[in-house]
């Protein structure tokens, strides 16, 4: 909930109410949506979701990944 909440403040400084179609967390809890959160040392510094259709194609939705870690790699693949 921090992370989201992180994320709708960024979101909200960037752009205007009517350009912020954010999903709210009943959404997120759909059927058709898969929520990630990443950990680090059993902190959530980053998410993300993703919304599958019918034919079975996902849409990224509310990714995000804390200021405090960003630039350290962590979303790479080892």
């Amino acid at each position: 909930m921090r992370l989201l909440a992180a994320l709708d403040a960024y979101l909200e400084s960037l752009y205007p109410p009517e350009s912020n179609h954010i999903l709210d967390v009943d959404t997120l809890c759909a059927p058709d949506i898969r929520f990630f959160v990443a950990r680090r040392e059993g902190e959530a510094v980053g998410c993300g979701a993703l919304r599958i259709d019918s034919a079975g194609y996902g849409e990224v939705k509310r990714m995000f990944v804390h200021p405090r870690p960003a630039g350290r790699n962590w979303g790479a693949r080892s």
